[in-house]
């Protein structure tokens, strides 16, 4: 490996969605950002987060890992919100047990804690206050969402973490499911 490919840097993996799920929710988290002020970015499901490693070792993970698993079918089960920035208003998901065994792996190879327990979810908005999550407007965006299912079919090591701001969030490389 070359020195440039030891570099650190904070990262996420991510599943993304499928071109036509991804344009979906594109569109319905541009619309809370319009409606609240709010930043905007990629809809997806966080696997692991604030990774301190090299991207190019994550990649490697990712590939190994997530070789022969077929894009994921994943069901809206609730629209959920929290006090908490990155959990403001989402999507809670219920998918494959291939998710959270290919994330405890990941974990495991990557030699980072694994944060508590795997709730995949996609999130609708960032850092929203109560008042904004009880909006009349943000409810009626979420209206036919539970119960619609999303194919995630890539594997996205992205620079981003909490110290990034979102507006600088980029995709590095991405593994095809």
């Amino acid at each position: 490996m070359k020195a440039a490919d030891q570099i650190r840097e904070p990262h996420s993996v991510w599943l993304c969605l499928s071109e036509t799920d991804n344009q979906f929710l594109s569109r319905i988290i541009a619309s809370f950002c319009n409606l609240t002020g709010t930043a905007n970015f990629q809809p997806h499901v966080t696997v692991l987060g604030d990774i301190d490693a090299p991207p190019v070792e994550t990649l490697g993970l990712c590939r190994e890992i997530f070789s022969g698993v077929p894009p994921i079918s994943a069901r809206v089960t609730d629209v959920a919100s929290s006090s908490a920035y990155f959990m403001s208003l989402f999507l809670d998901l219920e998918g494959p047990d291939v998710l959270g065994s290919c994330r405890r792996r990941l974990a495991k190879d990557l030699q980072v804690e694994e944060p508590g327990a795997f709730r995949p979810h996609i999130s609708l908005a960032y850092g929203l206050s109560d008042e904004q999550r009880g909006q009349e407007g943000i409810i009626g965006l979420t209206t036919g969402l539970i119960g619609r299912q999303f194919t995630l079919s890539q594997v996205a090591c992205v620079s981003s973490a909490r110290e990034i701001p979102i507006a600088q969030w980029r995709v590095m490389d991405v593994v095809n499911l």
